[in-house]
């Protein structure tokens, strides 16, 4: 399996779809700077609201058209290896990338800010924007198994629209609200308060009367990330299963 894994990277060398990985986070932070006031919560909020939800969908659906292009899928099925286990390395390849280009993010962050801008925003530490990085990361694993299945099922357009879509309208909506462990799109976004204490508006959270210290308990924190990596695990294998049967067009 590990071989697939390294298979998977090695298709990636060279797209698009791997220089859009240290695109991204340059790209925030370069943005962020245009408020240096607010550097760090800007880096932050516009990465895990826009950048890292249209990064992650449009990785998801490029690699799926990699393959498309290769004779769809031609080169894939009719080869002695199990279905299920290359459905499997494809989403662990989209979340080993995902990772690199969460904690290049941070990187950059800490960098600029420690040791090129030490007066620009405000100052967290480290730990806390590692912590923040990670969350964020654990937050969306789910949504590689349910872009990949969408990228196959109905192809590059329907998959931005739909995941990118819900994330913007469900995930920012109901992050703000009492339902928000309902919506697995609000996790990452409401775990941003109690952890960095940005609200979904860009907002310090607590500074103003529009954007209040919501109360998010501790256990409200660790249920939503293991529901996050339940929810992985399940559409991991639901998806794979579901590849497995699939045949050659």
């Amino acid at each position: 399996m590990m071989g697939m894994f390294q298979a998977e990277r090695l298709k990636l060398k060279r797209t698009m779809a791997k220089k859009l990985l240290v695109f991204a986070p340059i790209l925030v932070i370069i943005c962020s700077f245009m408020v240096p006031q607010y550097f760090i919560i800007n880096a932050y909020n516009w990465w895990y609201i826009i950048i890292l939800p249209g990064l992650l969908t449009l990785f998801a659906a490029l690699m799926n058209t990699y393959e498309e292009k290769k004779l769809r899928y031609r080169a894939v099925f009719p080869l002695p290896i199990s279905l299920r286990k290359f459905w499997m390395c494809q989403i662990m390849a989209l979340a080993y990338y995902l990772i690199l280009t969460s904690f290049l993010h941070c990187f950059i962050l800490v960098l600029l800010k420690y040791f090129v801008f030490p007066n620009a925003g405000e100052t967290y530490p480290i730990s806390q924007m590692l912590l923040a990085s990670m969350v964020l990361w654990l937050s969306v694993l789910w949504q590689l198994p349910f872009c990949l299945w969408l990228a196959k099922k109905w192809g590059f357009i329907v998959t931005l629209l739909v995941n990118f879509t819900a994330h913007i309208i469900l995930g920012v909506t109901l992050s703000t609200t009492a339902y928000w462990l309902l919506c697995p799109y609000s996790w990452g976004i409401r775990l941003m308060v109690p952890i960095m204490t940005i609200y979904p508006n860009g907002l310090k959270a607590g500074s103003e009367a529009a954007a209040p210290l919501l109360a998010t308990s501790y256990w409200s924190i660790m249920l939503s990330l293991i529901l996050a990596l339940i929810l992985f695990v399940g559409l991991t294998w639901l998806t794979a299963l579901w590849f497995e049967k699939q045949e050659v067009n």
